[in-house]
């Protein structure tokens, strides 16, 4: 069963960072698919697995690479 879950971004408007972000992440464990909405700074991301400890861990990988990239996230509640 696919789950969704979103982190919101803090600063990343570009289309090359939201191109970097969806590429990336889609490499991590478990996500099906990954959109970053620029205009609502978020990022919807669908998870193969409905487990949240390993669904968090993807997205603290996730936001690990937006840091990495020079911008921050957080996990939306």
């Amino acid at each position: 069963m696919k789950q969704e879950r979103y982190i919101t971004l803090h600063g990343a408007s570009c289309a090359s960072c939201a191109y970097a972000i969806e590429k990336f992440g889609r490499r991590l464990d478990g996500i099906l698919d990954i959109h970053v909405d620029g205009l609502n700074a978020r990022v919807k991301v669908d998870f193969s697995f409905e487990q949240e400890q390993r669904q968090n861990r993807s997205l603290r990988k996730l936001i690990e690479l937006v840091r990495k990239i020079g911008y921050d996230a957080s996990i939306t509640r």
